[in-house]
């Protein structure tokens, strides 16, 4: 089981994992599966919670519970405060039978909103990892079942923070101080085509000169980045973005395999929803004559 996008803590459920004994009378599953609701029923008067997951082997399939009519005589089927997950569609054995013996079986609003659409199915590591029959049932008789969860956004780790998944340029070459400082006196040139720009005093009485904006897709980041290099007449800011930083830009927002294109790792804690802008800051400090330029992806 996977979770994405909060922390375990803040999406607080009851967890009762089964397991179906196989070598017992066929009677015998259907009378484990009843019980696992009485177990369930009892649990939410020790520890009043309406969100639990029931996961395992319920043997709740083929020669165990085969029909319909069966089912009907289930009450964990038929309680309509259960959902089950995991279709009796779906083979979670390894062998040559086809029999959905391993569910999910979930209750309470809040663990149900949780579940992300499209993450609940059966990991078959046997085609997944090509392995032969043999091999495959060394590892086990069944296939382990899978979803994600994504919890709730904990507020007080997340106040005041962003984190920035990205991609950072910096060049070295020197850098004229004259086209640098008319980042600030010809700021309305880059103001008109949407750029923000602000000059800063540092504690060493350096100044540090920051050029900004959001560009909303990867061609609009190459074309701004372009824009900012002819928006001065007299193309002072042509040497602050090289054509060599350029052209690696370029390559990178391109590539499938781009790093800043991917999905987010998971932060404890913290939503990792991926934003859809970019974020191009442009970075000069008078000191060091030279200038860095930064494309990040947020995370927010």
């Amino acid at each position: 089981m996977t979770v994405v996008g909060g922390w375990v803590a803040v999406l607080i459920f009851l967890a009762v994992f089964v397991y179906g004994r196989g070598m017992t009378p066929v009677e015998r599953p259907r009378y484990d599966i009843t019980l696992v609701q009485e177990i369930r029923d009892s649990s939410e008067t020790a520890l009043p919670l309406l969100d639990i997951m029931i996961a395992g082997d319920f043997n709740a399939d083929c020669t165990y519970v085969s029909r319909k009519e069966e089912r009907k005589e289930i009450s964990l089927f038929t309680d309509k405060r259960f959902e089950w997950l995991i279709g009796a569609d779906l083979d979670t054995t390894v062998g040559d039978s086809d029999c959905s013996y391993d569910r999910f079986v979930v209750a309470g609003r809040n663990l149900k909103s949780a579940i992300l659409p499209g993450t609940v199915g059966v990991y078959n590591f046997h085609k997944k990892h090509n392995l032969t029959a043999e091999e495959a049932k060394e590892v086990s008789d069944h296939y382990p079942i899978e979803l994600s969860l994504q919890g709730r956004e904990h507020t007080q780790v997340t106040e005041g923070k962003r984190v920035g998944l990205g991609l950072g340029f910096t060049e070295s070459n020197q850098v004229d101080k004259d086209d640098i400082q008319k980042l600030y006196t010809s700021r309305e040139d880059l103001e008109d085509i949407g750029f923000t720009v602000r000059r800063y005093k540092e504690e060493n009485r350096n100044e540090l000169y920051v050029v900004t904006k959001t560009c909303k897709n990867r061609l609009e980041v190459l074309l701004d980045l372009y824009s900012f290099r002819i928006a001065n007449s007299r193309k002072s800011f042509e040497n602050l973005i090289t054509k060599e930083q350029l052209a690696m830009v370029e390559q990178f927002l391109i590539s499938d395999y781009s790093d800043i294109l991917k999905p987010p790792p998971h932060v404890n804690g913290l939503t990792t929803k991926v934003d859809d802008n970019f974020t191009v800051e442009i970075r000069c400090r008078i000191s060091e004559t030279k200038c860095e330029l930064d494309i990040k992806r947020l995370i927010f």
